[in-house]
């Protein structure tokens, strides 16, 4: 069955329009569609993988295809409302960590009951095994696998803050290098993509960087990203043993840190807007300049 129908003009104009989005947009039939150029095959992959353990936090994946220059994935809709909506912020903090912890271990087990583990024990990857998130900018992927000894010297920045969380915090980064658990990880646990309902979370959303990390290394990415929502990261800490080694301190420069790059990204794309508009007014120019040459002849 084909969810192309789905896509209207309105919905394909604004993936062609902001190409470097991921878009998601939920249908009343109970289908999802996540589209766009950015959408890969390996989170469809990844969606399958969580699938076939049988774990019922995460959408059910229905198809993959290409429809005009967009990657598709359409899948079920998952129940609850992003942790942090205004309807149900603050919520059950404790309850909801510790669901995801444990919604995380169990998929572990059935993982390792069906005999599918980390490719390699002493090295953190993708699931495909050849690539590698880049903390703590961690929305990049680059060569893979990494040594977890070698861990720190691949974490790349777009700012120099990186310099002072190493020079500040040699602790989280020693604690990066010395967890040897590759074990399969989410990495983008941030409260958005955390689906909650009644205080219990219904779902998990968004496994595009899903894979063979450590549990430090989940945190860590946790943190980053819940830099608004302080108590929860403080809580998310605690619930997976992580509060002698991540202090209050560390916490705020890791959300510094993100903060920091996420407004360099900001910052590139408007640069590069500002050039896009300059070349459109260029080839106008030039294009008048000609119709008028065209006219005088």
């Amino acid at each position: 069955m084909s969810y192309h129908h789905l896509l209207t003009p309105d919905l394909l104009h604004e993936a062609r329009r902001n190409a470097r989005r991921r878009h998601v947009h939920s249908f009343q039939d109970g289908i999802t569609l996540k589209f766009g150029q950015g959408v890969t095959k390996e989170e469809y992959d990844i969606l399958q993988l969580v699938h076939s353990t049988g774990c019922t936090f995460s959408p059910v994946p229905l198809e993959w295809s290409t429809y005009q220059e967009c990657n598709v994935i359409a899948m079920t809709t998952l129940p609850g409302l992003p942790y942090g909506h205004k309807r149900i912020y603050p919520g059950d903090k404790e309850s909801i960590c510790g669901d995801l912890k444990r919604i995380m271990d169990d998929l572990n087990d059935s993982l390792d009951a069906m005999g599918i583990r980390p490719p390699y024990p002493d090295q953190v990857c993708s699931l495909e095994g050849s690539s590698c998130l880049r903390l703590p900018y961690f929305d990049e992927l680059g060569p893979g696998p990494v040594a977890l000894e070698h861990l720190v010297e691949n974490m790349t920045c777009r700012t120099p803050q990186l310099d002072s969380l190493k020079d500040r915090h040699e602790s989280i980064l020693r604690m990066l290098q010395t967890d040897r658990g590759v074990r399969f990880c989410h990495m983008d646990l941030h409260p958005g993509n955390i689906l909650v309902e009644g205080g219990k979370v219904t779902g998990i959303a968004d496994w595009e960087y899903a894979g063979w990390y450590t549990a430090t290394m989940e945190v860590f990415a946790a943190v980053c990203h819940s830099h608004r929502l302080r108590a929860f990261a403080s809580v998310l800490i605690s619930t997976w043993g992580l509060s002698s080694e991540l202090d209050n301190d560390a916490q705020e420069s890791m959300s510094k840190l993100y903060q920091g790059t996420m407004r360099a990204q900001r910052e590139n794309i408007r640069a590069e807007m500002v050039e896009k508009m300059r070349l459109r007014k260029l080839i106008r120019q030039e294009a008048k300049r000609l119709r008028q040459v065209n006219e005088t002849q």
